[in-house]
């Protein structure tokens, strides 16, 4: 109930403001209900073609990243694990810095060259963490969370020579921070199922995620088999966050704090708690996004911006509020 009305406020609220009841009236036209008709031919282009598919997209983007953030925070048994510990966000960097520099241009899927690129980059550095924290049939978490570091170090390297040495450093800054902005229906469509079926596979394996928690030795003694789940877990995440970066870039702290923010909340089940991380990280998102594309009237804010400014004092809040009786 409070997504339907954060949406239904974030699709009414901008330069040109359209009532609320206009908004649901037209969200009812796909449904076989036919309310009357009171609003204009441009308010139904503005909704439909421009604030509604961008909200969807925070919706998704943030309940993705929310959910992986819970997983790998469960899986590295680290309350500072974000979707990108494993090299994703830097791996999606990386891809995002080379294709802004290169003299050629195309669409895909309705992605442009960017995103592309920042999805490929992704899952090419999930992959190599992978690879190089491998021992035998294992994956110790802890070779491969130091792994994760190591390769993201050296691709946040990279990225940092390739916007010193381009003429396109606001673009990539502003990417770099993450933005909603431009998202059509055509690529939603793309990501949408993806981002469920992704969410679905670790809400269906949450009662594992659980056993994980107790660590390799108690997981493995009541009968996981702990390698195999640590590795469907981190493809999965992986994904998650290479399609929500491709969406809408590197949009940082919401898979590290709307996870904590959650679990303060519902507790630490995660048959409980990564649903509620993913209504929790939808809300989230677009509530910043509102507010990033509303602050200055019409210059928009890089989404990081408002993440660190609105969801760290919330965080501190309700953590002082827990006083000390967080369980991760």
């Amino acid at each position: 109930m409070a997504l339907l009305a954060v949406t239904l406020l974030a699709v009414a609220v901008g330069e040109q403001p359209i009532p609320p009841l206009a908004v649901a009236a037209m969200l009812l036209q796909w449904l076989p209900v036919h309310p009357p008709h009171t609003w204009s031919d441009v308010e139904w282009i503005i909704v439909t073609q421009i604030r509604l598919p961008r909200v969807i997209t925070g919706v998704f983007v943030g309940g993705a990243l929310a959910v992986a953030g819970a997983a790998f925070q469960a899986l590295f048994r680290n309350p500072l694990a974000d979707p990108g510990i494993v090299g994703t966000s830097a791996g999606a960097g990386m891809g995002a810095m080379i294709a802004f520099v290169l003299p050629v241009q195309g669409t895909w899927l309705g992605f442009g060259l960017v995103p592309l690129a920042a999805f490929a980059g992704a899952m090419a550095a999930t992959l190599l963490v992978y690879l190089l924290a491998r021992s035998g049939n294992s994956v110790p978490a802890t070779t491969l969370l130091l792994s994760g570091f190591a390769v993201s170090a050296v691709l946040n390297a990279g990225s940092a020579l390739v916007e010193t040495l381009s003429d396109r450093l606001r673009e990539m800054y502003v990417w770099l921070l993450g933005s909603l902005d431009n998202n059509t229906g055509e690529p939603l469509l793309v990501a949408a199922p993806l981002l469920v079926v992704g969410v679905g596979i670790l809400i269906v394996l949450a009662g594992d995620i659980n056993v994980l928690v107790l660590g390799d030795e108690q997981a493995q003694f009541l009968g996981l088999n702990v390698t195999q789940r640590r590795i469907t877990i981190l493809l999965v995440g992986a994904l998650l966050t290479s399609v929500a970066v491709a969406l809408g870039g590197v949009i940082a702290l919401v898979g590290l704090l709307v996870p904590h923010i959650a679990r303060l909340l519902v507790g630490p089940n995660h048959r409980v708690l990564l649903p509620a991380s993913f209504f929790a990280g939808a809300i989230f998102l677009v509530i910043v996004d509102t507010i990033a594309r509303m602050a200055l009237g019409g210059q928009e804010l890089p989404i990081g911006l408002i993440t660190a400014l609105v969801g760290a004092p919330w965080f501190l809040l309700l953590l002082r509020r827990s006083r000390g009786a967080y369980v991760l």
